[in-house]
């Protein structure tokens, strides 16, 4: 028999929009009653409650009477006016002449949407002027860069006044979408296209105070749609897509944003949203660490299970060898051993990386993936790196040769062509002395695009040591020199360098771990939290592979070596002495 509060209760459906924002219920206590994705279900008690509607940083909020002994209650709320680089009806950036549906706009498997909102307050010609500007510096690019189209006229398929569409049928693979940036440096967003799906990126061109605010990658949106659904009622779900992107990067544990199904109130028919699964599986994923946080074991179980079917669902879609699946799957403990021997790309999502590079697997494969020099971006959401232009073909020429495994140090230079070598011609002597090494064979077409970017010297220094330092190794030791009055002080020089004259040297990871070192080498930080620890969140803020760091730690000895005096250099010996002979190695081979 019921008790009496629950013979009071009175049913309550509270529905967004789209079924697309973060819904949260309190009641006059301020006592969170109920929260949920797009739509709630509740039994409510007769009383006054509070609404919370939330999509990224906008939200609303709604006052809710439930009368004892009243009907069932519907609430229908408001939409909710937020920002975003597709043009939806009902966001804040899409004005009533630009009611085009998304994936109307261009032709193509790809396609690169940018545009500027109207009420920018840019003249016709000053919009069409910024869109020319900005797209000059943009290309899709292939992962493994034998192909690579710039955003031109060649492609343009659609311009209108503060819009440029592109677009292009290419092979189904891993690509990247490329911005040039100074400092002979690109930035890559990782792409996927997949067979009878269309992919689409879209991105919005600012202005703050009269002034451009520079185009970023990592406030693009990405959506994927199959092409058998582009005339079917598919904005509720990109909706979906943009409410869990946000979500992510504000770093909530919301999930239930691909359960469409679950929610009555939405009429249209679902439509498959391989993006949207994988956001709300990572966001799930989340949600499971933080319940797991505060010891609810059996809560964790219950989650895990129910994360794994559509899981499996979106690995056969999408492959068992995608990044993210084998990232999702390492970390939830249901990939067996062996499932995989490489990645067939990138992980699209950020933290899917970092998923990655935490499980020991994991951290082996996105090495062997991303054999090349480069430094992880700051992103809300999407997996965004940098690096030096030509890198990454060069190793995947290299590797194609199979004659980068001898060898532990190479150094990209530019040179004014190699298309006049031929193919005989595999090692050569240059003016500097260094010996150069030609990656063959290898397509003629990889070999003439990547002669417009760079050469490949092999630096005269000794073999990589036999017995190779694991990043505790490289922590301990790094630990130790925190602490040294000489490595300190050349710390600080590197660093003063850097702000007087810009980035010294050549990888801009090094870089980065040369600029946290010096941050967190504050004898009171040190002596607050540890020598230790510092390292362990030094190294951890590069978000690289293992190897990659090792590598990294011996770069710095050989960087540091080149400039310090011997008399230093005596001080920092005395610290390596004993620790590893390979340390020392490393240190004398800079000088």
């Amino acid at each position: 028999m019921p008790s009496p509060s629950e013979s009071s209760r009175v049913g309550v459906s509270i529905v967004s929009r789209g079924c697309a924002s973060e819904l949260y219920v309190v009641n006059r206590a301020y006592a969170l009653v109920a929260q949920g994705v797009g739509a709630l279900r509740l039994q409510l008690e007769p009383g006054r409650y509070k609404v919370r509607q939330r999509i990224g940083y906008c939200e609303q909020v709604h006052e809710l009477e439930v009368v004892e002994a009243s009907r069932d209650v519907l609430m229908v709320l408001p939409d909710l006016d937020f920002p975003s680089p597709i043009p939806l009806a009902g966001t804040s950036f899409v004005s009533p002449g630009m009611a085009r549906r998304p994936f109307s706009l261009g032709t193509g498997n790809f396609r690169f949407v940018l545009w500027v909102p109207v009420d920018e307050g840019m003249t016709p010609a000053a919009r069409t002027a910024r869109l020319r500007s900005d797209t000059e510096r943009l290309r899709l690019e292939r992962f493994d860069g034998e192909f690579s189209m710039r955003f031109d006229d060649a492609i343009l398929v659609e311009e209108r006044q503060g819009m440029r569409v592109f677009g292009a049928d290419v092979e189904p693979g891993h690509y990247l979408v490329v911005q040039d940036h100074p400092e002979q440096r690109q930035v890559c967003l990782p792409i996927l296209i997949l067979q009878d799906r269309t992919t689409m990126v879209f991105s919005l061109a600012l202005e703050a105070e009269g002034l451009p605010v520079p185009v970023r990658l990592e406030h693009a949106a990405v959506a994927m749609l199959r092409n058998d659904e582009l005339d079917h009622p598919y904005e509720s779900s990109l909706l979906r897509l943009e409410a869990a992107r946000k979500a992510s990067g504000a770093g909530r544990h919301v999930y239930g944003w691909s359960q469409v199904s679950d929610h009555p109130a939405s009429d249209e028919r679902p439509s498959e949203n391989i993006l949207l699964d994988l956001l709300d599986a990572q966001l799930g994923l989340r949600r499971t660490l933080s319940r797991a946080s505060q010891d609810d074991a059996a809560a964790e179980r219950t989650f895990v299970e129910d994360l794994v079917h559509p899981l499996e669902q979106l690995a056969s879609k999408i492959g068992d060898a995608n990044a993210d699946v084998a990232a999702l799957r390492s970390f939830l403990g249901v990939m067996p051993a062996g499932t995989i021997e490489a990645l067939a790309g990138p992980p699209l999502l950020r933290r899917n990386w970092d998923h990655l590079l935490s499980a020991p697997e994991g951290n082996v494969l996105a090495a062997d993936l991303m054999a090349f020099s480069f430094q992880v971006e700051p992103s809300p959401a999407w997996f965004l790196w940098s690096e030096a232009p030509g890198a990454r073909a060069a190793s995947f020429a290299a590797r194609h040769a199979g004659a980068i495994a001898e060898y532990s140090d190479y150094l990209l230079l530019p040179t004014p062509s190699l298309g006049s070598r031929v193919a005989s011609e595999a090692e050569g002597e240059a003016d500097t002395g260094l010996k150069v090494f030609w990656p063959l064979p290898v397509r003629h077409d990889t070999l003439e695009w990547a002669s417009r970017h760079f050469s490949i010297f092999e630096k005269a220094l000794s073999p990589a040591p036999a017995v190779a330092l694991t990043v505790g190794d490289v922590e301990t030791m790094l630990a130790a020199l925190i602490q040294n009055e000489s490595f300190a002080d050349w710390l600080d020089r590197a660093q003063s360098d850097f702000n007087e004259k810009g980035p010294s040297l050549v990888d801009a990871s090094l870089q980065r771990l040369v600029t946290g070192l010096r941050v967190l080498s504050d004898p009171t930080l040190i002596n607050l939290l540890g020598a230790d620890a510092v390292i362990k969140q030094a190294l951890a803020a590069l978000r690289l592979p293992q190897s990659r760091v090792v590598q990294l730690a011996k770069d710095l000895l050989k960087e540091m070596a080149a400039v310090l005096p011997e008399s230093e250099q005596a001080a920092v010996r005395q610290v390596l002495h004993g620790f590893d002979a390979a340390a020392e190695n490393w240190l004398e081979a800079g000088r």
